[in-house]
């Protein structure tokens, strides 16, 4: 019975996927009439977002995004992309996108971004409205980065929304320097363990294991003539055993690892605290920060997250190689 299931959810998952792209080809003129049926408005969106060039000056409303799909406590690639398809449906709609959706009282998405039209804020003639509650179904998949076309355009969407504020470019920007000193080139890797590895989500995709990953980069690395590795992981074991594995070729930044979620026994990695003032502001500099270097090296490997799809719409289809490992979602 379990094989039958997981036969027929694959036959169906093929089929809304074979529909939603045969949507795609339809001019959105002709999508707008059967707006409502949740395929259609992802059509919508998609041929919207692929033809935007800018906000129209007739608009004169500003939509004061407060909340999201989910309760945020800190910053994390869901939010990021939960954010996008908010500020693209915002568009969609006529409006002027503004995101104020907050955790103790700070503004998530400033703490590391520029607001995607802070151009408009001052413009005190313009209305705001923050009472439409503007939900987007709209963001990328783990499948977005094997399709040319996905990729493509979530590639666009980053450029033109994914803007680092004066802080984080300046943060940074410093340890990039440090990793890249030198023209060194390097392939960038993510390897998560914690929650993902202990939970294994369902319909999240496998991690590869440490052997797996090891045996391509050594291929990889030479093939490409890659001089060191960028590691981005959360756990110091991880970065020690890559170290073994490649001596005197292993980069990292300034990061705080999250062993102690297996010694406090935690659920989630968010339940894990340093102790520090600004702990979840300095969390989320140190995850953002690894994700723009990995988008920065000359090649990535790695398992397929939030993190690496996001490193590879910053990077904009420039890598000279990737293989994010497909190895089937958890069940």
């Amino acid at each position: 019975m379990k094989i039958l299931k997981r036969f027929l959810r694959k036959v169906l998952e093929y089929v809304l996927e074979v529909i939603e792209h045969s949507l795609r080809l339809l001019p959105l003129s002709l999508l707008r009439i059967f707006q409502g049926v949740s395929l259609v408005d992802k059509a919508c969106l998609y041929k919207f977002a692929i033809d935007f060039k800018g906000v129209d000056d007739v608009n004169k409303r500003l939509y004061i995004c407060t909340k999201g799909a989910y309760e945020y406590d800190f910053f994390n690639m869901c939010f990021l992309n939960n954010m996008l398809g908010i500020v693209l449906l915002s568009l969609y709609k006529g409006y002027i996108p503004v995101i104020n959706v907050r955790y103790a009282d700070l503004n998530i998405w400033n703490m590391f971004l520029k607001q995607p039209f802070s151009n408009y804020l001052d413009q005190s003639s313009y209305l705001a409205i923050e009472n439409e509650n503007i939900q987007s179904f709209f963001s990328p998949s783990f499948k977005s980065i094997y399709n040319k076309n996905d990729l493509k355009l979530w590639c666009k969407i980053y450029d033109n929304f994914v803007k680092l504020n004066d802080e984080t470019s300046t943060y940074i920007e410093r340890e990039c320097q440090e990793v890249f000193r030198d023209g060194r080139r390097v392939m960038g890797v993510l390897c998560r363990g914690t929650d993902y590895v202990t939970l294994r989500p369902l319909g999240h995709p496998i991690q590869p294991t440490l052997e797996q990953v090891f045996s391509l980069l050594k291929v990889k690395m030479k093939e490409l003539r890659m001089d060191y590795i960028y590691l981005a992981t959360e756990e110091k074991k991880i970065e020690e055993r890559f170290k073994q594995e490649f001596p005197g070729k292993i980069l990292i930044n300034k990061r705080s690892y999250y062993d102690n979620y297996y010694e406090n026994k935690c659920t989630y990695i968010r339940e894990v605290n340093f102790e520090r003032e600004n702990d979840s502001y300095y969390k989320g500099l140190e995850y953002f920060s690894s994700i723009v270097i990995l988008s920065r090296c000359q090649a990535l490997i790695g398992g397929n997250t939030g993190g690496s799809c996001a490193a590879m719409f910053m990077n904009n289809m420039k890598y000279e190689y990737t293989h994010l490992f497909d190895l089937g979602c958890y069940r």
